[in-house]
């Protein structure tokens, strides 16, 4: 540089390139060809370096030249956007479909055009759907795909958000008519929080590869909507041939949709809600899987496994493949209070849990799992968009706002109680809770703090039953 400094020669940037690296490119604005041949016999002095020229481009230069004309002669729309989903760039196809100049496009709000499209909400589950979702833009059909950028493909932060992400990078593919059967549903949320994040990342995984999967969950678990959005999780379902079949196996059902079995069909069937069916409803129906198309993924969903259902051997080698149980919402209520948070958030803001209200929600046993918990919160916003007041305060959502219906307790406690004191009863049940947490903490500090107790209560109990 100190050559370049000698011959009063402005450099502002510099790169390595080359295909072994070894090429250094500097950038020297007004450079005349004198004072190139002036510098070029002392650059060329200097050890190591072999050759000098001048190139019309930077490496960076010429890359995002490449890829600015590979785009604009691209007939399918793509287009990069913020975090709140203003246009920053997009190729000549887009331009068109959002009816504008190219040089006018940066800047539109994509959610004018695409009013089902909430950019926010996008990055903030990078696990969620982002292949083959249908979209309408001006009169138009399109399928539409996202990548974020800022972080690998398909990788999130460990709690599921995207707070690095610094936007999205769209594509938009034109559709074309569909079948009678073919289902259209938008994607929704996959709840992945808490314990429940770990089944929805088998699922994200076994989307992408293809092949039968089995959802087990109980009624309101959101079996039903994750098989669905299998469907926006595989990106080969980006193209707009890929289709996604339903079919409601507890209604008495058995035709399959005509679609997954035309020659070619590529796509999702989801066999919804499997239960008890009879030789000869088994015999139909695997007769039907037989011909269903190999570029058909089979989702089925059951509230118990096939195999307590009697199911054929030959007709569970067809539908389980991989299986996925998910947990029902009282065996993970870390997941709860961050999902009323999103339903919250999903209603447009404005309302918050009141701390008192959160732990009601959290210590409540959820026996209709999501699908109860969707329906409390939707007659809580209810219950307190009477209160909003003015200047933009949020209203908390208090206790006396939730219709929690009375739990029933499912459990034989008149016939576990029979004979024993209430007394032997409470040790019993603090001894079997001490004996299932205790492998789970290091230390029994950690296990007071989790039992919200003191550390010597815990270690007098530990050495009065002997764990």
């Amino acid at each position: 540089m100190a050559i370049f400094a000698d011959f009063r020669i402005n450099v502002t940037s510099g790169e390595l390139g080359g295909e072994d690296g070894s090429t250094i490119y500097l950038h020297a604005p007004g450079l005349l060809q004198a004072q190139f041949r002036s510098i070029e016999r002392a650059v060329l002095g200097l050890e190591g370096v072999r050759a000098m020229r001048r190139v019309t481009l930077m490496p960076s230069e010429r890359r995002a030249f490449e890829l600015n004309t590979l785009l604009d002669n691209l007939e399918d729309p793509v287009l990069s956007v913020n975090r709140s989903g203003q246009v920053l760039a997009a190729n000549l196809a887009a331009a068109r479909a959002f009816g504008f100049s190219l040089d006018k496009v940066a800047g539109i709000g994509l959610e004018r055009f695409l009013p089902g499209v909430e950019v926010r909400r996008m990055l903030k589950s990078l696990d969620g759907p982002r292949f083959g979702m249908p979209v309408s833009l001006r009169g138009h059909a399109f399928i539409m795909s996202w990548t974020p950028i800022g972080l690998p493909s398909g990788q999130g932060a460990s709690d599921g958000s995207s707070e690095g992400a610094a936007g999205a990078v769209i594509t938009l593919r034109r559709r074309h008519g569909e079948p009678a059967d073919f289902v259209e549903q938008a994607p929704q949320r996959l709840w992945s929080f808490g314990d429940r994040r770990t089944c929805c990342e088998s699922l994200v995984r076994h989307a992408r590869e293809g092949g039968p999967v089995l959802i087990i969950g109980e009624p309101g678990s959101g079996r039903t909507v994750l098989a669905r959005q299998m469907f926006y999780l595989n990106p080969a379902h980006s193209r707009s041939g890929a289709r996604l079949f339903y079919l409601n196996l507890a209604e008495g059902e058995m035709a399959l949709p005509r679609g997954s079995l035309a020659r070619g069909a590529a796509g999702v069937l989801v066999l919804d809600n499997a239960g008890p069916l009879s030789d000869a409803a088994q015999a139909a129906l695997l007769a039907q899987l037989d011909k269903v198309a190999r570029g058909i993924s089979i989702i089925t969903t059951s509230a118990l496994p096939l195999t307590q259902q009697e199911y054929s051997p030959a007709l569970m080698a067809r539908l389980e493949g991989r299986v996925v149980e998910l947990p029902a919402l009282r065996f993970c209520r870390s997941a709860i209070i961050p999902c009323v948070e999103a339903m919250l958030d999903d209603r447009g803001g404005g309302f918050v849990l009141s701390a008192a209200a959160a732990e009601l929600v959290r210590s409540y046993d959820w026996p209709g799992n999501f699908t109860q918990l969707q329906a409390v919160v939707d007659a809580a916003i209810e219950a307190a968009h009477g209160e909003i007041s003015g200047g933009g305060v949020a209203v908390e959502i208090l206790p006396r706002h939730l219709s929690l219906p009375r739990q029933q307790a499912d459990f034989p406690w008149l016939k576990w109680l029979e004979g024993r004191s209430l007394k032997a009863v409470i040790e019993q049940v603090e001894c079997s809770v001490l004996r299932a947490l205790q492998p789970q903490f290091s230390s029994t500090r950690a296990l007071a703090e989790r039992l919200g107790t003191s550390h010597t209560a815990i270690a007098k109990r530990l050495k009065k039953y002997k764990l």
